[in-house]
């Protein structure tokens, strides 16, 4: 794979998916995220979508990949550099 710069933000807490932003850091910008789009096509987990410049994470779905049962996501906060998950027993 070659080496893309890029940054990843999360964005937000919507409908049971985590929300990133992804940023490429190229004068190549096009041809990078069609690269990135066929490749990933292929490595991508079933829980995420990329939908550039946003990636989507199912968490129902990772959590069901994982087989972790009984547990909801209620919500997703980023405050300070840290990640507070809310959950919920189901």
């Amino acid at each position: 794979m070659p080496f893309i710069p890029a940054s990843l933000r999360y964005i937000s807490f919507d409908n049971d998916n985590a929300i990133f932003e992804l940023t490429i850091v190229s004068g190549h910008l096009n041809k990078a995220v069609s690269w990135l789009n066929q490749a990933l096509k292929l490595k991508i987990p079933a829980c995420m979508k990329l939908e550039y410049p946003n990636i989507f994470v199912d968490i129902d779905k990772l959590l069901e990949e994982k087989n972790i049962k009984g547990v909801q996501v209620k919500d997703i906060f980023f405050e300070n550099g840290e990640f507070t998950i809310l959950t919920a027993n189901i």
